[in-house]
């Protein structure tokens, strides 16, 4: 009977159910080209943002976040807005 290894509480796997990690495997889990690893995932960006702590009234954050995900983006957008109404202005 096959050895039984425990993942949770719920389940169980059976030894013989574990794909053997050969050659094969390991030579398809890196991808290299001309010599350097490709990275995968998303591609970094070339413009980045910067965290910081901002201290906002309770009821503006509300405000943003009735709209739904993107209440960030939207108060940067904001921002950003104000930003160049006021640049202009002052020339």
């Amino acid at each position: 009977m096959p050895k039984k290894l425990l993942c949770s509480k719920k389940s169980s796997v059976h030894e013989a159910e574990i794909p053997e990690l050969d050659e094969d495997w390991i030579a398809g889990a890196s991808v290299f080209k001309d010599g350097v690893l490709v990275r995968r995932g998303r591609p970094p960006k070339k413009v980045t943002k910067q965290a910081v702590k901002l201290r906002l009234d309770r009821d503006v954050i509300a405000g943003f976040k009735l709209d739904g995900p993107g209440w960030q983006t939207r108060i940067n957008q904001v921002l950003r807005d104000w930003l160049l109404a006021h640049s202009a202005a002052s020339e």
